[in-house]
């Protein structure tokens, strides 16, 4: 990512990560900063910190769970017949969400949006309707891709009694994008805000560390680790996108605009944000 923003270095050594590596540290540093707080004590078994740390039903695509909300579950999980059902069946539901829905979105956003080569200078050739087509189906399948692992994680947990916090709650029915914000990624954006966002709010009340907290909140928690230079790209779109509402009068015209108005300019500013992700 590095490289891709600043061309330094110019060779980048190739290195082999363990899965979900950008997880374990997150799940370390929440860790941490629970206990150092106070909100939990401190975890005596070593094998369960290595539990909380390794819980394989969300390392490698969330949700991010704080270790205050499931250090009690890790020592006393109670998995009820009516659980095991009810995760069953949310997992059945995600795993269709992926392999039916996100998977069928994916190839016709492909098809329509990602030139053979290459080459985005051909996507001039084809028609504004091909187009359009193309990135709704491309803003469908990254919503219901990333919502259907935290639904069968979410399913994993539930059946062996750990109860993860939803991580998707509608955003595209949102109307802000504060609103978007809120409705999307929730576990990872609740926990940084919780960690860096709060602490910088009660150190300094100004508006430029409310800024800088924003900023970083949403450009770079979509790619806590090591995401694709595309991800930070749309992370960076929110957060520019959230500051330039806040500095301007233009969100006082869209609140007093219809409803399906909003809806069609978010969706689209939404779209947009994730087609300049595809392009990078």
């Amino acid at each position: 990512n590095l490289k891709f923003f600043t061309g330094f270095p110019a060779n980048v050594p190739s290195v082999m990560l363990p899965i979900g590596i950008s997880f374990y540290t997150f799940q370390l540093i929440t860790y941490c900063v629970d206990v150092y707080r106070g909100d939990a004590l401190p975890q005596r078994s070593f094998k369960t910190l290595l539990l909380y740390v390794s819980l394989f039903h969300q390392c490698i695509a969330g949700p991010i769970v704080r270790y205050k909300d499931v250090c009690a579950e890790l020592e006393n999980r109670r998995a009820t017949q009516i659980e095991i059902a009810e995760g069953i069946n949310r997992f059945t539901v995600g795993l269709a969400k992926k392999a039916i829905i996100a998977n069928t979105c994916a190839a016709l956003a492909d098809t329509l949006l990602v030139p053979d080569g290459g080459d985005f200078s051909l996507l001039a050739s084809k028609s504004a309707l091909s187009l359009w087509v193309g990135v709704l189906a491309f803003t469908l399948q990254i919503y219901i891709d990333f919502s259907a692992y935290s639904d069968m994680a979410i399913g994993m947990g539930k059946m062996i009694g750990i109860h993860y916090t939803e991580n998707f709650d509608y955003p595209y029915i949102s109307s802000s994008v504060s609103e978007f914000w809120r409705r999307w990624h929730i576990s990872p954006s609740a926990a940084f805000s919780g960690i860096i966002f709060i602490s910088r709010s009660a150190a300094a009340a100004a508006a430029s560390s409310e800024r800088c907290s924003t900023s970083l909140l949403c450009g770079r928690s979509p790619g806590c680790g090591t995401a694709p230079p595309g991800i930070l790209c749309f992370g960076d779109f929110i957060s520019l996108f959230l500051l330039r509402l806040k500095s301007c009068s233009f969100q006082n015209i869209l609140k007093s605009s219809p409803l399906w108005l909003i809806y069609i300019y978010y969706l689209s500013s939404s779209s947009a944000g994730y087609f300049s992700s595809l392009k990078a």
